[in-house]
């Protein structure tokens, strides 16, 4: 019993001294009251799971949180034209200026890197950006050459991280989940590219281009969708999504687009995408992905009685998640 009771109080310590506190000082010029923030949680950051900050006593932002894991957050607020994304790592600090003219200066651990990192495309979505490869409904490149491409660019933007290595201005554990990140995204952008030039062919009931599904089959190979490696990505749920919600179905040899038709018609559609995600994503990655899908339809209004069963299923799967909570608005009709 005596080392049974050790034993807890090892694991306990363990536990709380897994995380470190963390920092993000803000100070913008504007005369913003309220800033905008993704929650920084075991997962990637996500622009549904926000929170806000006040300005303090000094006329300054100040987000001080624990963080066991590496984890990207989003800062925005009301007249700021795009978010300012930061790769926070446990136990280190930063300091955000914001100028009037919107320009702003990252300072703190790896602050080269992080300036750096915010010049890069960073999009919301990745669909967004499939036309830095080519735009996919009139594109001539071969599979190969558009990978080749892809390679390419990956290349350009991960040489300047390694110069900043080379010179020590940036960590080794910052390159390599820079380098992760990078590759997650722009697996994203080859898979999303590719899917978008046989989904006219899938549109005519006609089976997906065995090419366009060796090329996938390449790509989710190399980038598994369900290493949880990536999870921290924020582009890794759309990533994981387009590998479950289409190459998945492409590949079945029963495929048809009337049977995604009737599920919807039987109000199923989203229970049956749901369920096959625990076929193929699990632990904390299969957690948020479920409870990031939920979220995502209720702001698109997609409240319907599917939509509020499968949240009910959601909480009694994941009684303690951390994601529950950002639930709890008026925006959700269930409530």
């Amino acid at each position: 019993m005596k080392y049974l009771y050790i034993l807890i109080i090892i694991l306990t310590g363990y536990t709380i001294t897994g995380c470190k506190e963390t920092s993000i000082l803000i100070e913008v010029a504007d005369q913003a009251d309220v800033i905008y923030y993704t929650v920084p949680l075991s997962v990637s950051g996500y622009v549904g799971f926000i929170d806000t900050l006040v300005r303090n006593e000094n006329g300054q932002f100040k987000l001080t949180f624990r963080l066991s894991q590496p984890s990207f957050v989003h800062i925005s607020y009301e007249n700021l034209d795009k978010q300012i994304k930061l790769l926070v790592e446990p136990g280190n600090n930063y300091h955000l200026s914001i100028s009037s003219d919107k320009s702003f200066q990252i300072e703190g651990a790896n602050a080269k890197g992080q300036m750096l990192y915010a010049s890069l495309s960073n999009p919301v979505v990745v669909r967004h950006d499939v036309v830095r490869i080519a735009d996919p409904y009139n594109d001539t490149l071969s599979f190969a050459e558009t990978h080749k491409k892809v390679v390419s660019l990956k290349e350009e933007e991960l040489a300047k991280f390694k110069s900043l290595l080379k010179e020590r201005q940036i960590t080794k554990s910052f390159y390599r989940l820079i380098e992760k990140d990078r590759d997650c995204y722009f697996a994203a952008l080859e898979s999303i590219h590719t899917v978008y030039r046989t989904i006219e062919i899938i549109k005519l009931d006609m089976p997906a281009d065995r090419a366009v599904l060796e090329n996938l089959r390449k790509i989710y190979a190399q980038y598994p969708p369900n290493d949880n490696r990536y999870v921290f990505s924020s582009f890794w749920y759309e990533y994981a999504g387009f590998f479950i919600n289409n190459y998945l179905q492409f590949i079945q040899q029963d495929f048809q687009l009337q049977k995604f038709e009737d599920l919807r018609m039987d109000e199923v559609f989203h229970t049956y995408l749901l369920n096959d995600t625990q076929n193929y994503l699990k632990g904390k990655g299969l957690e948020y992905f479920q409870a990031r899908y939920i979220h995502s339809e209720f702001l698109d209004e997609n409240d319907t009685p599917e939509m509020e069963l499968l949240f009910e299923q959601f909480k009694k799967h994941y009684p303690n998640s951390q994601f529950t909570r950002f639930f709890d608005d008026e925006l959700f009709s269930y409530k």
